[in-house]
């Protein structure tokens, strides 16, 4: 909480359940609209990163409601965040889509299927931010239990 808080004017924040088609819904002191933002983190860093058209069907519940979608990747390797609105993700400067032979889900890694994916390009993200001093803070806490 004082981590997301810190230097910034969130006033709402609910974390969702483990499956809902959205990690986080959010809202600025005083303003509207409310976001439903899908987040990643990734161990690499890379010039595109995936989206499943799966994953923006999900969250077209939120954007019936008003919310504005997001999508946010966090790269462990380098301390970035790199934030889309996916809103109308298919007007984002430079998405492609592609049919890719990937994984079933995250956790199953035998089973491969063709899924359709859009690549949003990292010069299309609406924020490109260091926050290599959260995931230090993030790692030491999660690790002080251990």
């Amino acid at each position: 909480d004082s981590t997301l808080k810190k230097g910034v004017d969130i006033e709402n924040f609910i974390s969702t359940a483990h499956y809902s088609s959205a990690d986080l819904i959010y809202s600025f002191s005083g303003q509207q609209p409310l976001y439903a933002m899908e987040i990643k983190v990734r161990n690499k860093e890379y010039p595109t990163y995936i989206y499943e058209p799966k994953k923006d069907k999900g969250l077209q519940e939120y954007k019936d409601k008003g919310h504005r979608l997001i999508y946010a990747n966090v790269i462990e390797e380098t301390g970035k965040l790199y934030i889309w609105d996916v809103s109308n993700v298919e007007q984002i400067k430079g998405v492609k889509m592609e049919t890719k032979t990937m994984n079933l889900s995250t956790y199953d890694t035998d089973k491969k299927i063709e899924k359709n994916v859009y690549w949003l390009p990292v010069e299309s993200a609406l924020i490109n931010a260091d926050v290599s001093n959260y995931i230090k803070e993030y790692k030491q806490i999660t690790n002080a239990d251990n």
